[in-house]
């Protein structure tokens, strides 16, 4: 019994209608399609595969590229930061040199000024004096002899106005020479028998020397000169 789709026509056997030679080539392009196909397939993807590697690479070549010129910025801009550290520290070394110029500057004009200002006396010496005379109820006056510069006679009337301030007596003698040339140095005592003036001058801490005893005289005694140092 013969096939339903085969069957032979003058001696040809055909299938479907066409004959097998036909569909012998029908299955030959069908075969070479299908091989070409997975050429295709297979060229496809190696292709994809050797693309995508050097798309991978240059990505990377491009990252590691860019990585590396951020790393110099970032050593350059540290490098600029430690020259900025550097030159602030060599800054701030110079104002502090400056300051410390300016410092022992005022100083010197400080200590200038206190050599040739006028002398005056403090209120702790004041002090000192008071409680000293305080304790000697028999002082009535103190003279005060000046050697005659306007500094000394401006030192000497403080002594003077602070005796009068107690209720004592007291007067200021000007002396341009007392023996010669009065030089600078401690407090002449020139005449105090009952030591008043020399304790007083004591407990105030006032350098000062005694000459000895003049009658006649009042007990006194001599404010020499500033000494001003070179």
């Amino acid at each position: 019994m013969s096939s339903p789709i085969a069957r032979a026509t003058k001696g040809a056997v055909m299938l479907w209608g066409f004959s097998l030679q036909f569909w012998q080539t029908v299955v030959f392009w069908l075969w070479a399609i299908a091989a070409g196909s997975g050429a295709i397939a297979v060229a496809a993807s190696f292709g994809s595969s050797v693309i995508s590697y050097y798309i991978s690479d240059e990505t990377q070549r491009k990252a590691d590229a860019d990585t590396s010129r951020a790393n110099a910025t970032a050593e350059t801009a540290r490098a600029d930061a430690a020259r900025a550290d550097e030159r602030a520290g060599l800054a701030n070394e110079a104002a502090a040199k400056a300051n410390e110029r300016a410092s022992q500057a005022d100083l010197a004009r400080a200590q200038l000024e206190a050599r040739l200002a006028p002398r005056r006396l403090t209120n702790e010496q004041m002090q000192l004096l008071r409680e000293a005379l305080d304790r000697e109820p028999s002082r009535k006056e103190i003279d005060v002899i000046s050697e005659g510069s306007p500094e000394t006679n401006y030192f000497a009337t403080q002594f003077v106005d602070f005796f009068k301030s107690l209720g004592l007596k007291s007067e200021l003698r000007i002396e341009n020479y007392i023996g010669g040339p009065t030089m600078p140095g401690p407090f002449h005592v020139r005449n105090d028998p009952d030591g008043i003036v020399r304790r007083v001058l004591e407990h105030a801490n006032f350098a000062h020397d005694y000459n000895g005893d003049y009658e006649g005289i009042e007990p006194c005694f001599i404010i020499p000169p500033r000494a001003v140092e070179e």
